[in-house]
Formats: structure tokens, sequence, C-alpha cells
């Protein structure tokens, strides 16, 4: 296991101002990927786009939300979407 840290230092807001002090924003994570740094950072930028997938999925299924507080059973059920959706 890796732990990868990206900090971020911001001196003026979104609008342009000078800060005061320096915004500083720290993202961490643990990680058993074999790359670089550089790339688990950008494959962790880039998450939003398998999240747009499952919503789509989710939407057009009609599984916004689960039915059932059982971990197994929902897995059940979203097998069965996953195949259902891949036979339309």
């Amino acid at each position: 296991m890796f732990l990868i840290v990206d900090v971020t230092e911001r001196l003026t807001t979104p609008e342009g101002e000078i800060l005061l002090f320096p915004e500083i924003e720290v993202s961490s994570w643990w990680t058993n990927l074999c790359e670089d740094e550089a790339v688990c950072i950008e494959l962790y930028h880039d998450h939003g786009t398998s999240e747009q997938f499952h919503s789509k999925f989710k939407t057009d299924m009609g599984l916004e939300s689960l039915p059932s507080g059982k971990f197994v059973t929902n897995a059940l059920i979203l097998n069965l979407a996953v195949i259902a959706y891949n036979c339309l």
C-alpha cells in the first residue's frame, strides 16, 4: 500500500483577489496501484467519469435507491440490473 498526497496552494481567489494567507488544500489516499504518483493523482481526478456511468445506469434502471438494507440482496439486484441493461 502506498500513501499518495496531493497538495495545492492557492494564492488568489477565483475572482483574482490576492489572499493575505494562502489556502492550502491537502488530499491524500491509500492505493495499491504500482503507478507513478502523478498517474495516480490524474486517475483520482478523473474518477468523476466513472461516477457518471454509474449514475446513468442507476437512473435508467430505476435503482436510485437500493431496496434492501442487506448488502448481498442489493448486490444480487445490481447484478440482475446489469444483465437486463446489457440485454437492452
